[in-house]
């Protein structure tokens, strides 16, 4: 399979120091705003349209940290990402928001409209789901996530390919 660079579709707001890794996907209508620090990407996250991922300023903390964003994530559409630590292999349901100072393990689920709230630190292959509640993800099979995504982001490429730009990678 050969590299494939970042596709970033063109009605897309960007602003600050931001770093893509290969096979990156990302959708129109959404906003990666770095205000404080940088925000670095690992390799095939996919983000859908009106996703909002922003680092800003900690109040509790005056020293901005960059926003690290490991790798094959999904940030369906709508999810929103304030300035917290995002591990690999996680999906973020449509509309779910994950709040500033939070830390998000490897293989997890947030779900649809689930507020993650601020501080909250979730362990690896957990499931968030209703009011805070949490249970273990047995299902979560780290080299097929991989290759679905690897898949996926190929398909989307192809679909998005007219209207996107190509960008470079880190």
């Amino acid at each position: 399979m050969a590299e494939q660079q970042v596709i970033c579709s063109k009605n897309i707001e960007i602003e600050g120091q931001i770093a893509f890794g290969q096979g990156s996907v990302i959708h129109p209508d959404c906003s990666i705003i770095a205000e404080s620090a940088p925000i670095v990407f690992g390799e095939y996250n996919i983000i859908e349209e009106r996703v909002r991922i922003i680092n800003r300023k900690p109040e509790e903390n005056p020293a901005p940290l960059p926003l690290q964003i490991g790798s094959y994530n999904i940030f369906e559409v709508g999810t929103i990402i304030e300035y917290s630590e995002i591990g690999n292999y996680n999906v973020f349901e449509h509309r779910c928001k994950v709040e500033p100072n939070c830390k998000i393990g490897n293989g997890c689920i947030i779900t649809a409209g689930v507020r993650v709230a601020r501080g909250t630190t979730i362990p690896d292959l957990t499931v968030v789901y209703g009011e805070g509640q949490m249970r273990k993800n047995q299902g979560m099979q780290e080299d097929s996530f991989r290759h679905e995504i690897k898949a996926l982001t190929e398909v989307l490429a192809k679909c998005l390919g007219s209207q996107a730009i190509q960008a470079s990678h880190k």
